[in-house]
């Protein structure tokens, strides 16, 4: 949710879709069967395309995720729920007051 600036609520476009997005997926996948007769799942299975998602995933993901994203994100997680349980009470009190202002504003 966005805000204006006179404070009405906005939902950007950006936000919007996902619904149609998996109905178009799934429409896509059914003309690749029905029309091209294509079958994925037995695409994904063949030697080659097995062997590339294998090499994707063992090799780059696990290596990226172990060697340079796992540490930075369980900090930011472990540090993120202290934030949080410290922080939220006041960040609501903080709202509050922000509302109070810009209700006073407008009147």
């Amino acid at each position: 949710m966005v805000y204006t600036k006179d404070m009405t609520q906005h939902t950007p476009t950006k936000q919007k879709g996902f619904i149609k997005t998996i109905i178009l997926l799934i429409i896509a996948l059914a003309l690749l069967k029905f029309v091209f007769n294509f079958d994925v799942i037995e695409f994904f299975k063949t030697p080659k395309v097995a062997d590339t998602v294998s090499y994707i995933w063992n090799d780059v993901i696990l290596f990226l995720w172990n060697n340079y994203i796992e540490a930075p994100f369980f900090w930011a997680w472990d540090n993120a729920k202290l934030l949080t349980k410290i922080g939220w009470d006041n960040l609501i009190v903080l709202l509050d007051k922000i509302k109070e202002i810009v209700v006073a504003i407008k009147n």
